[in-house]
């Protein structure tokens, strides 16, 4: 199975790279984030890996900034509006976290967040699903059941 997992973006202590591509040079800026990667190592990787999750490709919607840096939830709609041609090639795309999946442009249909993690999704022809983000910061992860339970359902969806 040809999976995708996307991300918000890295943030850095560092300053974002002087010379990085504009959204409009979609190619470009695909590859780079590409080779850039997505919680290559560390507690992200290994809390979404202990999910039984394996992705080809990961990637960020946005470039590295240094944290506290406000989101930009404008340039991430684009991004994702140019990027979703790209996911059909997949057979799954993993959003990883909630603004994410708003730069999707995925109705929620009023349910909280957590209840959307591991349903399957249609996002423009491309079957997708949401996942936490993997961030200390998400208290979703401190339950131990939670991680189990959405185990559960993303090998129910695999095998549907």
């Amino acid at each position: 199975m040809r999976a995708v997992l996307i991300g918000e973006r890295m943030n850095r202590r560092t300053y974002r790279p002087t010379r990085w591509p504009e959204v409009v040079q979609t190619e470009r800026y695909w590859r780079l984030q590409l080779r850039f990667g997505l919680f290559r190592d560390g507690q992200g990787r290994q809390r979404l890996e202990s999910l039984g999750l394996r992705w080809e490709d990961g990637l960020n919607l946005l470039p590295p900034d240094p944290q506290g840096v406000p989101w930009d939830a404008v340039t991430a709609r684009e991004v994702a509006a140019a990027w979703l041609p790209r996911l059909r090639g997949y057979d799954v795309t993993y959003l990883c976290g909630g603004r994410v999946l708003d730069a999707f442009g995925v109705d929620r249909c009023g349910l909280r967040l957590s209840q959307l993690y591991g349903r399957p999704l249609d996002i423009g022809g491309a079957l997708a699903t949401c996942l936490p983000h993997p961030s200390g910061l998400n208290r979703w992860w401190n339950d131990p059941r939670n991680p189990e339970r959405l185990k559960r359902r993303l090998r129910r969806a695999a095998s549907a």
